[in-house]
């Protein structure tokens, strides 16, 4: 099976084509973090990393500044508006598709490389998210761009390149903070091989990415990096085992059908379909695992075996979720699952029909769901791609661009009004709360649905939403000034 250059490249055309089709999948600010990707490239223009949003512009130290100043680039070329962070985030996801190609063509059977390809391209999570800001995608890229490097300089590399190569994965820590199980991962495995000068070299190049901006939160904000901190939290608890216990059963029952059903085998809603979802599980895993003994660890595959791992432990006890943590992931998974089945395929003398098989299925499965997602991005408005419109247009009428809002969602509420937004603080004693709005000069709370939030498993971090009940509850002595049913949305009078 050979795939001629043209055909590659009209591929990538038609992929490009359905993910400009998937703009409107989510709208800009849905995420929350997409806004403040664009507020901290915004703040780059004025020489700062701020957070403009808030009272005061502090330092922006949550997020990392990778992206947004990839942003802020791309931005100087084809101006700041959301709509050319999107068209940005096309163009990566399209480049990611080709890079993958690149990377794995070399390394496993042509059929199976094009199978990992096409399913990542093609499946509901890949094509509703190619569109959206986030990190997500330029990681994608950045990992891609790091095991093609490493692949190239593994076996005789000079010194100095391997402080690129280091600096690379400190690039992508900046892009992301998974990224610095890329660092990790690529120390311990020339450590591994006994290349201690190599090993000192990847360090010190990662180390001259990445110390400044850490340095540089230590003195602005007095921590490190704050995901460390939330990280670590989990483990500071005198039930820290039993909370691990839970986590980790929370997450395998998450990732596993996420990645093998509802992204790659979106099986119909057919009678028994709870079956034969954990058969698809069960199945996806051990391919997975055979492909992860396939692809070994000779040379430079040690860099993907090793981080693949320190990423599965690490998001395996994390107390959040999300698809999105597997979108970051595919261009190892994808290449392990199919390089299992073709091991399989050879050990049973079936001349790639459990590679071919597999794809065609994932692909076949995929149509209906990439179709719902074209479908609804044209012509449809749900609280995923529309935000809540009437409030929105009411804020920016009956407000001042002077006026305080607190909201869950403080970026998305700046980017969509321009009105300053602070972050709901988790208070649940009513003086307690009402001191803190009227020390963070609070003139409005934006009570709004928070179907979407992204929870941890005990629902009671800095990361999980405000109880409606327990806000609406703090904020019966405020006065109501709007309210819409349809959107489900209440604003207060505080102040």
């Amino acid at each position: 099976m050979v795939f001629p250059r043209s055909a590659r490249l009209a591929c990538l055309a038609g992929l490009a084509v359905l993910y400009l089709l998937c703009l409107r999948a989510y709208y800009v600010g849905f995420f929350n973090d997409d806004a403040f990707y664009l507020i901290g490239a915004r703040s780059l223009f004025f020489g700062g990393f701020r957070e403009l949003n808030s009272p005061g512009v502090p330092f922006l130290t949550v997020y990392m500044p990778g992206y947004p100043l990839i942003l802020a680039q791309w931005g100087w070329l084809a101006g700041s508006s959301p709509l050319a962070a999107q068209l940005l985030s096309v163009a990566l996801t399209t480049a990611a598709v080709s890079l993958m190609w690149v990377c794995f063509a070399a390394e496993m059977s042509v059929a199976a490389a094009f199978a990992a390809v096409a399913v990542t391209a093609f499946n509901p999570l890949t094509v509703s998210i190619s569109g959206a800001v986030l990190s997500d995608i330029p990681f994608m890229v950045m990992t891609l761009l790091v095991f093609l490097a490493a692949r190239s300089i593994w076996e005789k590399g000079p010194d100095w390149s391997w402080g690129s190569l280091g600096a690379m994965a400190g690039a992508a820590f900046l892009i992301r903070s998974t990224g610095a199980a890329i660092v990790l991962a690529l120390v311990i495995s020339l450590l591994w091989e006994r290349r201690w000068r190599r090993a000192a070299w990847a360090a010190a190049g990662a180390a001259l990415v990445a110390v400044p901006w850490l340095a540089r939160n230590v003195l602005v904000g007095g921590s490190i990096l704050p995901y460390a901190s939330q990280l670590v939290a989990p483990w500071s608890a005198a039930s820290a085992f039993s909370g691990f216990l839970i986590r980790l059963s929370r997450n395998v029952g998450f990732y596993g059908p996420e990645l093998f059903w509802r992204t790659w085998f979106r099986w119909p809603a057919w009678p028994g379909v709870s079956a034969l979802k954990w058969a698809t599980v069960s199945l996806g895993l051990a391919a997975t695992t055979a492909g992860l003994r396939e692809w070994g660890v000779r040379g430079w595959h040690k860099l993907l075996s090793v981080y693949f791992l320190l990423y599965a432990a690490l998001h395996l006890q994390l107390h959040l979720q999300s698809g999105r943590y597997i979108f970051t992931a595919l261009p190892m998974i994808a290449p392990l699952f199919f390089l299992g089945l073709d091991a399989a395929d050879r050990r049973l003398a079936l001349k790639g029909r459990l590679v071919i098989g597999a794809a065609a299925l994932s692909l076949a499965l995929s149509m209906a769901p990439v179709a719902n997602v074209v479908r609804t991005s044209l012509w449809r408005h749900t609280p995923l791609n529309t935000p809540p419109l009437k409030t929105l247009a009411w804020i920016r009428s009956a407000t001042s661009p002077a006026d305080v809002f607190a909201a869950d969602l403080d970026g998305r509420l700046f980017l969509l009004t321009g009105r300053r937004t602070v972050r709901l603080r988790k208070l649940y004693a009513p003086g307690v709360f009402a001191a803190w709005l009227k020390g963070a000069r609070v003139d409005y709370v934006l009570v709004e649905p928070n179907d979407y939030f992204m929870t941890t498993a005990s629902g009671r971090t800095t990361h999980d939403p405000m109880p409606l009940g327990r806000l609406q509850d703090l904020l019966s002595g405020g006065r109501r000034v709007f309210a819409d049913a349809e959107e489900r949305t209440e604003i207060y009078r505080v102040r």
